[in-house]
């Protein structure tokens, strides 16, 4: 029988149940017999103990099904009858979060504050909750609070350096995005997390990177061994996994990678420029072209210096600090509170703003990231982003790309409707694509060039376009996203 239809079935006896102990509990007060008292009243604690067992059951079902509505259902009635649990409030703040509901998470979370001060997981979801409402300040409060109580963990630390990022203040967000990183990716971390995400294009690329520094001379020659080791482990999931692109492994399994997997062993020096744009651009016509295009947009090359471009690029190249590899297409991510916080990109955020007062007016820097793909296929999935301004831009030489019309950016014309929530995502691809066939929305077609930038509104809908470039680990498409602003702008 199926066990949410059981267990709903058993709600139909335990409800009435717990009234009926609950009323001759009254009943025998009234009749002042104590002693049949206390045997209703463990009547009512064995009832209220098995449907806190039910709605456990059904708690876990609904979890595997992701069905956040009615998860967040059974968490109220379990913390009804568990009102002290710091675990049951958290866990409910994280279920209002994943509806949007922030306002709510945060009375919960801060519920579970008082009841757990020493749960760091709670302040991490308090500095994320007030970011979300608007009360920056308040967050990074929170989140130095954590830090006094030393409870800092590495998502705490790069929380604080996210709010210092959007704050302005990137000399202490630089040295906070470190102190994370540091805590999760360094060799001498040897803590494994009970389940990870791999692929076989994960391990593919770091034993091509491993290759690329040993024969650059970066890393020791002892790091020699380890491409054998990645090696077999990419047959092992080929045979095991052949189908899956993207694959969960326990601790029992993650004994099959090597040791120093995951791990950051190169991370390059990039030496700061005077300047990062290039000085030839007419900006005033950038801004003209952006404001007459689409509901926001401009793409032009030559963005940066050679010599800077050139830079980001070997430091793509050589920094093991693509980690991110849940991507069922195939690609990698660096992000910037998990290795990818270069000084320079900060200093090019303060340059945009300053060279493009027009676009970018007085909107923080609040996220950024690099993606490097594999040598064909497709690339990020239709979407729109959480910001208000995106800037892109393309660092591998166009010598790579071998349908140069091709292997950019795909951008449609039509705004998404104002209803619409991006917060977590949860528009499909589907359900876009149907929008805008209905909608009949024009796009444009961008094609892939070294140091072309594309600037543009980020609630416009968009998406990588097929590619297909040369094999060879030093042909691999790069790029490098910037958001400014927080949450997009309604109409």
């Amino acid at each position: 029988m199926n066990s949410v239809f059981l267990n709903k079935r058993l709600s139909l006896f335990f409800y009435p149940a717990l009234c009926l102990a609950f009323f001759f509990i009254i009943f025998s007060l009234i009749k002042g017999n104590f002693f049949e008292v206390l045997n209703y009243f463990f009547l009512l604690l064995i009832i209220a103990n098995l449907l806190k067992l039910k709605h456990q059951s059904l708690l876990r079902i609904y979890q595997q099904q992701d069905k956040p509505e009615k998860v967040l259902f059974h968490l109220k009635v379990l913390y009804f009858f568990q009102p002290f649990s710091s675990e049951n409030a958290n866990l409910l703040g994280e279920i209002q979060a994943q509806l949007d509901h922030w306002p709510e998470a945060i009375v919960y979370w801060e519920r579970a504050r008082k009841l757990n001060p020493k749960m760091a997981k709670i302040y991490s979801n308090l500095g994320l909750a007030y970011q979300e409402v608007g009360e920056t300040n308040l967050a990074l409060k929170i989140l130095l609070q954590a830090e006094e109580k030393n409870l800092a963990n590495a998502d705490i630390f790069s929380g604080i350096g996210l709010l210092f990022t959007e704050t302005g203040n990137y000399q202490k967000a630089i040295a906070y995005l470190e102190k994370g990183y540091k805590l999760r990716h360094d060799l001498s971390q040897k803590e494994k997390k009970e389940q990870i995400i791999t692929g076989v294009h994960k391990l593919s690329h770091d034993r091509e990177q491993i290759l690329y520094l040993l024969e650059k001379g970066m890393i020791a020659t002892n790091f020699s061994g380890e491409v054998e080791k990645y090696r077999a482990a990419e047959n092992w999931l080929k045979t095991d996994y052949s189908e899956e692109k993207t694959i969960t492994l326990g601790l029992e399994e993650q004994k099959k990678l090597p040791e120093i997997y995951d791990k950051n062993l190169y991370f390059q020096a990039v030496k700061s420029s005077e300047r990062l744009m290039n000085p030839r651009q007419n900006f005033r016509e950038i801004e003209k072209k952006y404001q007459q295009t689409f509901s926001g947009l401009a793409f032009f090359d030559d963005f940066l210096t050679t010599e800077v471009c050139q830079t980001l690029y070997e430091f793509c190249l050589s920094s093991t600090v693509w980690h991110d590899c849940n991507k069922t297409r195939g690609y990698l991510g660096s992000y910037l509170d998990d290795g990818f916080h270069l000084p320079l990109l900060f200093q090019l955020a303060e340059e945009l703003r300053n060279k493009l007062p027009g676009i970018f007016a007085q909107l923080p820097l609040t996220y950024l990231w690099a993606y490097k793909y594999e040598n064909e296929g497709k690339g990020f999935k239709l979407h729109a982003d959480r910001a208000t301004i995106n800037v892109n831009f393309w660092l591998t030489p166009d010598s790579a790309n071998l349908e140069p019309e091709h292997g950019g950016m795909i951008i449609y014309e039509k705004l998404p409707p104002p209803e619409w929530n991006f917060d977590h995502a949860e528009i499909k691809t589907a359900t876009i694509e149907k929008y805008l066939r209905e909608e009949q929305s024009s796009f444009l077609e961008i094609p892939y060039r070294q140091n072309r930038v594309v600037i543009f509104n980020s609630r416009l809908f968009h998406e990588t376009a097929f590619l297909r470039f040369r094999n060879g680990y030093e042909n691999r498409r790069i790029n490098v996203t910037m958001l400014f602003g927080n949450k997009p702008q309604t109409e």
